[in-house]
């Protein structure tokens, strides 16, 4: 895993290098500002999720995560939404996290929704030089020198704004909603390094739709995903399912021969409207299934079942005379 670490961030000795796309998880649906900062507050409902993803288990000694967390709520009449979301991903020794303040307005017409939102914030990325190894360094003694001037030989990293924007409709039990990621390709200098080596996160656009089928005491959600960072794509679709308080369902991250993920079987509850618990789990289909056991991700989330007035009630003046 070290070798393939060191392959995928300092290839061929290049000092303008590209990071990993964006951030992937399974259960991304249930993820509101994951997908779209236009969702903010989207739902009268303050609502907070965390999450952890472990990818591609016992490939590697190494950590292959990510975790996730999100804050939302309206204000304002429900026609704005406030909101934070927290990513943090680690690849083995490179570490990658970002927060960021999400804001919304959401503009009724006639029986549909359509919403606008964006999303300021920082971000940092970070690689342990102190723990890889290039071909020709010297490593004896505990000394870590890489003879190598791209490589930093410790901990060292830097920081960038990043900023994203998105559109989100909603008619009925219709969603559509298109998202774009690190607007401004974040880029990060390795200070630690004796060259200038500089790294960065591609721009990524995400677009989403679902559409619920109500039947008698179920609901049938068929939906699909496309990410694109203009080089790769990637589709995911799949179909959920939800009888009374369970969901279930199942869905496949790919589209050819050569971009085929995993097949993701997703299960899930709520517990009195104000829980929901959810676990996801990937078989992968990729060459890589001979050489690990799948990721595995949980969720929960949390909703305030009380929903924000919209009513403006003025100002109350007392009579100091009925108090």
């Amino acid at each position: 895993m070290k070798k393939v670490l060191f392959i995928t961030i300092f290839f061929f000795g290049l000092t303008t290098l590209h990071a990993q796309q964006w951030v992937e998880f399974s259960q991304q649906d249930k993820y509101k500002l994951f997908l779209n900062p236009a969702l903010s507050g989207s739902e009268s409902l303050l609502q907070a999720t965390i999450a952890h993803r472990s990818q591609y288990t016992f490939l590697s000694k190494r950590a292959l995560a990510s975790q996730f967390a999100e804050f939302s709520m309206p204000i304002f009449a429900k026609n704005y939404g406030i909101g934070f979301r927290l990513i943090n991903d680690f690849i083995a020794y490179q570490r990658y996290t970002l927060a960021e303040l999400t804001g919304a307005y959401h503009l009724n017409i006639n029986k549909s929704t359509i919403s606008f939102g964006i999303g300021i914030g920082i971000s940092n990325l970070s690689i342990n030089g102190n723990k890889l190894r290039a071909a020709g360094g010297n490593y004896e003694n505990q000394l870590v020198i890489h003879n190598d001037e791209i490589i930093p030989a410790e901990n060292s990293g830097g920081i960038s704004p990043s900023f994203s924007f998105g559109v989100h409709y909603k008619i009925a039990s219709f969603k559509l909603g298109i998202a774009v990621q690190n607007i401004n390709n974040p880029k990060f200098k390795l200070l630690k390094s004796n060259l200038e080596t500089n790294i960065s996160i591609d721009r990524t656009i995400n677009a989403y739709t679902s559409y619920v089928i109500e039947l008698k005491n179920v609901n049938i959600e068929p939906m699909a995903s496309f990410n694109t960072d203009f080089i790769k794509h990637q589709i995911q679709f799949g179909i959920l399912t939800e009888i009374n308080n369970i969901y279930f369902g199942l869905s496949f991250r790919g589209y050819t021969g050569l971009n085929n993920d995993a097949l993701i079987g997703t299960f899930g509850l709520k517990i009195k409207d104000m829980i929901r618990l959810g676990y996801s789990y990937d078989y992968n289909v990729s060459f890589l299934n001979k050489s690990n056991f799948g990721s595995h991700e949980i969720s929960i989330s949390y909703f305030l079942p009380q929903k924000f007035s919209t009513k403006n009630k003025g100002n109350v003046l007392f009579n100091p005379r009925y108090l």
